[in-house]
């Protein structure tokens, strides 16, 4: 995420992380890793804007510390109207695999 503020970095700046707690870590690692997140933004750019995005998806609230203004938006998969773009996206491919 850092180095896509580099001018040489072919890195979006954009990250997207789909439900890193049930799908890839556990409860320690994923408040410890937002944390650090919180952390170099309070710490390198308390004043700037950070170079990157970072989308988290996730049904576990972040640490206390960060559910502020860094959270900004809460959504709710039991209705379209609480889903990030109001709409379930179903494909064909989505129904064969499905």
């Amino acid at each position: 995420m850092l180095d896509s503020a580099r001018p040489e970095s072919a890195l979006p700046g954009f990250f997207i992380h789909d439900c890193p707690q049930e799908a890839d870590m556990s409860a320690g690692l994923y408040e410890n890793f937002l944390a650090l997140i919180g952390l170099l933004q309070k710490t390198q750019y308390a004043d700037l804007e950070l170079p990157f995005q970072y989308v988290v998806t996730t049904t576990t609230p972040p640490p206390t510390e960060l559910q502020n203004d860094a959270v900004c938006l809460t959504l709710d998969p039991s209705s379209d109207g609480g889903l990030l773009f109001v709409h379930r996206f179903v494909g064909d491919r989505q129904a064969v695999l499905g």
